[in-house]
């Protein structure tokens, strides 16, 4: 009850919508999933890394996950609810980014995020870190197969110089978040972003924000792959 109440604060203040980030495991439960919507929560942010049971269990290090989580997902949607799905990019998974995007789009999911994978730098991720020019491509045709089932795509933390015609879907902002301490002190921490031609690309803080740090330790900055645009073409 005390959760319904503050979410209602929400709802009643200055917020129009009020989302919760998920691995949609636990609505497996139709009543959890109800109460969750009866107490105010309007957007459902499901996390969707892979587009099959095996290499989702590489990634979530569960043989169940894959299946609670579709059965979670069609309970929302049996109950009217909004859901956005979000797939974090990572070395496991972005071979088969194009399949995702056919998943995504057989599971009806219109609203879909990619991230491109932040390390935390003190939890152990680095083996999933992936090279951004290996990723690319996959994330585009992705992109191409989602836009023209008319999902609405957003892209977040990828070079957009690389992202072609997909580089309107790139929106790097985050609505006002409620997480954990010692998660907010990690991100706050480690969230740091650079690019060699910051001074030169028109783009650098103006829709992207560059190569994560903990990227550049592993792969470089990628300075002869990245592709600036002068400033002095504005």
């Amino acid at each position: 009850e005390h959760g319904e109440f503050d979410v209602r604060i929400y709802r009643d203040g200055d917020f129009e919508h009020v989302r919760i980030q998920t691995n949609g495991r636990k609505l497996k439960d139709k009543n959890y999933a109800e109460s969750l919507i009866t107490a105010g929560i309007d957007e459902f942010f499901v996390s969707i890394h892979a587009d099959n049971a095996t290499m989702d269990a590489e990634i979530t290090k569960s043989t169940q996950s894959f299946g609670e989580m579709e059965q979670g997902i069609q309970n929302l949607q049996d109950l009217g609810a909004r859901v956005i799905s979000n797939s974090v990019v990572c070395k496991e998974n972005f071979d088969r980014l194009p399949e995702m995007a056919d998943y995504l789009v057989s599971l009806g999911i219109r609203e879909n995020h990619f991230w491109q994978f932040i390390e935390m730098g003190d939890v152990g991720q680095a083996k999933s870190q992936a090279p951004l020019p290996d990723i690319m491509p996959k994330l585009r045709v992705a992109h191409q197969k989602l836009t023209s089932a008319d999902h609405t795509v957003t892209l977040k933390w990828f070079p957009l110089c690389h992202l072609g015609d997909a580089a309107s879907s790139l929106h790097n902002h985050q609505p006002y978040m409620l997480i954990h301490n010692a998660f907010q002190e990690r991100l706050s921490r480690d969230f740091i972003f650079s690019c060699p031609h910051r001074d030169s690309c028109q783009h650098h803080q103006a829709g992207c924000d560059g190569l994560h740090h903990r990227y550049i330790a592993i792969f470089g900055d990628e300075r002869d792959w990245l592709k600036p645009v002068s400033r002095t073409s504005l």
